[in-house]
């Protein structure tokens, strides 16, 4: 589980932080998440990716898919708010 900047996880300061930044900050933190898991676990399979998320974590992994594609196998994304015009933007 990641506490990406802006999560309510890591406090009040850090869901501030977020205010402007919402599909930016918190993608990247999340796909250096990524990276380290791989890093640090050698059984996962960096082709085989499946990125799942519910609510805000739907938008993360709509927004890593978008942004690093080459990266992602598969994504189910549920109960999400995304607009894709407002994200070309």
């Amino acid at each position: 589980m990641v506490n990406y900047r802006g999560s309510i996880g890591a406090g009040q300061e850090s869901v501030e932080f977020l205010l402007g930044k919402i599909g930016d900050s918190d993608v990247k933190d999340v796909h250096l998440a990524t990276l380290e898991a791989l890093k640090q676990f050698p059984f996962l399979n960096p082709e085989k990716m499946l990125l799942f998320g519910g609510s805000h974590g739907g938008f993360l992994v709509t927004h890593l898919s978008g942004q690093f594609p080459v990266m992602i196998s598969s994504v189910q994304s549920h109960i999400h708010l995304f607009c894709m015009k407002c994200s070309c933007q």
